[in-house]
């Protein structure tokens, strides 16, 4: 029982520690944050970045003794210039997004059939 409400166990850990979905855009060198927030309002909502590590915290009162709230931290990957980032509330999910400096922006690698078989001399 939370706040006199009895909840499954399922929806009390989604309540507390909503999924995080990132990923890079290697063609616009964008970071992306993603993260679903229903309910909550952009001003019930905080994104606090220091050095490398991003909060976000918040808390939506729907009730008299119901209220969501979401508090998270992670650390942002080498190369998120962090000082340019910007977070948007879109249909239930706040969005974050940052930009990445070129050389953070994750390469693919190549893999190239062998010529030759390990061991087998030049």
């Amino acid at each position: 029982m939370i706040n006199g409400r009895t909840v499954r166990a399922a929806e009390t850990l989604l309540a507390l520690v909503p999924p995080i979905e990132t990923w890079t855009d290697t063609e616009d060198k964008e970071f992306h944050i993603s993260v679903p927030v229903p309910g909550m309002k952009a001003e019930a909502l905080n994104v606090i970045l220091h050095g490398k590590h991003l909060t976000l915290c918040g808390e939506q009162k729907e009730e008299e003794y119901s209220c969501n709230t979401l508090y998270r931290t992670m650390t942002l990957p080498d190369g998120v210039e962090g000082d340019k980032m910007t977070a948007e509330l879109k249909d239930g999910v706040l969005q974050i997004t940052a930009p990445v400096v070129a050389r953070a922006v994750p390469k693919k690698i190549e893999v190239r059939n062998a010529t030759r078989t390990i061991g087998e001399k030049e």
